[in-house]
Formats: structure tokens, C-alpha cells, sequence
């Protein structure tokens, strides 16, 4: 069994070190399962299963999951606060810098390549979460497509209030998946106790609820409450977030132009973590560095607070027919709601022909030659220097 500073330590590291959604996932797995043997690979599933049930971040609910099986509620708290460390210092020095020298020739030639970037990975993720979607092309695949298409139009085309989108798509997903049978006995997941719990094993809980009260009693309030509401409903991982920040940040409350949020997300993949750290770059433009840390805490808040309730009995919640037909519905919503933001984002960045090839280009390294992000982002970067004037 690791000490806590083991695990604040490899937690940092994988914050520091992981790139691109799934990437972070299997860098996780590799490191708690093969090289520190903390966690069997079947309690690592389980976890993972547990954190693609809930919305927010795939990565940091996971952590959370594991930390708590190995060292309770610090655990529980510590490990995903690590994990993200690294990015939310990497996104408030770039946002600082972005805000004091965005307008600069050079600035923008760079981010005019990695909004073309954002629009390739925006088609990576439709294509990777319609695989959990359409796992194969089949007339069985018409319920979804409903979905998907109502979902799709009901944003872009009637501009309806994403919250209502998001509804309807698990009520039509409740009414078109639901079945009585083929439900499996549910097991047991039992999280045995490390350790005999002290008055200090409660203390994150208390930290949490004192940290909460602050953020409440402060002029972040509303942003808070905003990335909580977005962080409640981001079901599907990171990037399904996107259409709720952009509903929310840019079309409601007018926080960010469409540029400057379609630059925070760039950000967000430069940089190592979690995707829904573009959070950190709009509660910095709103309030500095007490809005940066107030957005981050507001969304991921939601899962790490559901991981504690639902750890112990996940598998029934997921088993039963009423959440498996719900987060299809909501799965296949989200594919629509992915399609209208993508394009929205093209229409917006891919003006020129050199946009366009730099699109085309990251679309063959991410999709075509499946390679990690990162190496799209170089592409981007450089292709910008080279092709797109100052």
C-alpha cells in the first residue's frame, strides 16, 4: 500500500506528463496497474467504468476513484488536485500571457493555426465518441441518429437552451433504449478501509466544504455555480463540454468572443490534463487568478463529490435499464451537439486556404495515422509560422 506522498507524487507526474484524452487514461493505467502494482487492473475498470457513467472529466474522476480506494477521502481529493495542478499553472501563465500580448501580429498568426487545430479535434471527438454511439453501421443505429439529428437542430438551427437539449435527448433516450431485459446481476464493489479512520481522514471534506463557502461568499459566485452547472452535465468526457462553455461563456453571458473561447480551448490542448481546464482561461479573463481557481473548482466539483456516493455501488446504477438508456440518449445528443459546435468553429477559423490545410493535415495525423495530439499541435504550430502571414 503506497503513502499519500507516493501518490501525490505520481499523481503530479501523470498531470505533467499526459497528453490527450484517451492517452491520459492508458498513461494512468500503465503506471497504478503494471509499474506500482497500487491497484488490480479489474479495480482500474471498474473505476474507469464508474467515471465514463458520470459527467466532468474522464481523468480526474478516475483519479478520484483511485484515490479513494487506496487512501479514502484524502485520497479521494489529494490525487485528482494533483493531477490537475499541472495544467491549471500551465493555463493561468498562458492565459496572463494571452490577455497582455494576444493582439500581437505573431499571436495571432499562431492562434489562427491552432484554431484550425481545435476544429480537427473537434471531428476526432465526434468520431471517437460515436464509436461508444454507432459501434457498427446497421438500421439498429436509427435511434440514435434521431437523437443525434433532434439534438443537432434543436441548437444550431432554434437555438434552444442547451440545458432543455440536453433533457430531451435523455428523455428520447429512456424512450427509445429502455429494456426490462438483459440486465446482469449486479456485483458487489466492496472498498475495503486502509487504514482506521481519524478525525484528519474527514479534514479534505471540511477543507472542500470551507473552500465552497469562500467561493459562494465571493464575487466568483456566479462563475462558480456556472462551471458547476457545466460540469454537471459534460457527460461523455471533456469535449462534450465544449457546446455547454460556448452556450454558457460566450452566447449568454458574452464573457469571451467566439475567438478568444476557440483560443482557450487551443490552450487547453497545448497543455497537459484534463480538456475542461479551458475553465481556468475564462475565470481568468472574468476575475484573474481568484476567477481562474473559482471556474476550475466549480467544474470539477460535481464528479469528484458523485465518485464518493457512487463508488460502492456503481454497478447497479450502471446495470439498470434506466441509466444505460439514459446515457445513450445523452451519448448520442452530444454527437449532435459536438456537430453543430464544429461547425460553428469552421465557419469561424478555416478562412483561408492555409487554414484549411493545416485542418486537413492534423485531420490525417489524428484521425488517419491515429497519432497522439501532440503531434498536431507541432504541426500546427510550425505550419503556421511557415504558411500563414504576420
Amino acid at each position: 500500500m503506497p503513502n499519500l506522498f507516493d501518490l501525490i507524487k505520481t499523481s503530479l507526474y501523470i498531470g505533467f506528463t499526459g497528453y490527450g484524452g484517451p492517452a491520459i487514461l492508458a498513461h494512468m493505467k500503465s503506471i497504478f496497474v503494471k509499474k506500482k502494482n497500487w491497484v488490480t487492473e479489474k479495480e482500474f475498470m471498474d473505476g474507469l467504468s464508474l467515471a465514463q457513467l458520470l459527467p466532468g472529466a474522464t481523468g480526474v474522476t478516475l483519479m478520484g476513484y483511485l484515490g479513494f480506494r487506496l487512501k479514502r477521502f484524502r485520497g479521494a481529493f489529494l490525487l485528482p488536485a494533483m493531477f490537475a495542478l499541472p495544467a491549471f499553472i500551465f493555463m493561468t501563465v498562458l492565459s496572463w500571457a494571452y490577455f497582455q500580448f494576444g493582439e500581437l501580429p505573431f499571436v495571432k498568426t499562431l492562434f489562427a493555426g491552432l484554431g484550425a487545430l481545435v476544429v480537427a479535434l473537434l471531428v476526432n471527438a465526434i468520431r471517437t465518441l460515436g464509436k461508444a454511439v454507432y459501434p457498427k453501421w446497421s438500421w439498429q443505429n436509427i435511434r440514435p441518429a434521431i437523437i443525434s439529428f433532434v439534438a443537432f437542430v434543436a441548437l444550431f438551427v432554434f437555438k434552444l437552451n442547451i440545458v432543455y437539449v440536453i433533457s430531451l435527448s435523455a428523455l428520447l433516450g429512456i424512450v427509445l433504449f429502455y429494456k426490462k431485459t438483459g440486465i446482469t446481476q449486479p456485483i458487489d464493489v466492496k472498498i475495503e478501509k486502509t487504514e482506521i479512520l481519524k478525525w484528519s481522514d474527514y479534514l479534505p471534506i471540511i477543507l472542500l466544504i470551507a473552500t465552497f463557502m469562500v467561493f459562494l461568499i465571493s464575487p466568483v459566485r456566479e462563475l462558480m455555480l456556472t462551471f458547476m452547472k457545466i460540469g454537471m452535465l459534460a457527460f461523455g468526457g471533456g469535449f462534450t463540454s465544449i457546446p455547454l462553455m460556448q452556450s454558457e461563456i460566450v452566447d449568454k453571458l458574452h464573457i469571451l468572443s467566439l475567438t478568444q473561447f476557440r483560443d482557450g480551448i487551443a490552450m487547453g490542448q497545448i497543455t497537459p490534463g484534463p480538456v475542461l481546464i479551458t475553465a481556468t482561461f475564462v475565470g481568468f479573463k472574468t476575475l484573474g487568478l481568484f476567477g481562474a481557481m473559482g471556474a476550475t473548482f466549480g467544474i470539477f466539483m460535481p464528479s469528484l463529490i458523485a465518485v464518493l456516493f457512487l463508488a460502492k455501488f456503481h454497478s447497479i446504477v450502471k446495470d439498470h435499464p434506466v441509466t444505460r438508456s439514459m446515457i445513450r440518449g445523452l451519448l448520442a445528443g452530444f454527437i449532435g451537439l459536438l456537430f453543430a459546435t464544429t461547425i460553428t468553429f469552421g465557419l469561424h477559423s478555416l478562412v483561408s486556404w492555409q487554414t484549411c490545410g493545416i485542418f486537413i493535415l492534423d485531420l490525417i495525423i489524428l484521425v488517419g495515422l491515429k497519432k497522439d495530439p501532440l503531434w498536431a499541435i507541432l504541426a500546427s504550430l510550425l505550419l503556421s509560422m511557415l504558411l500563414l502571414p504576420l
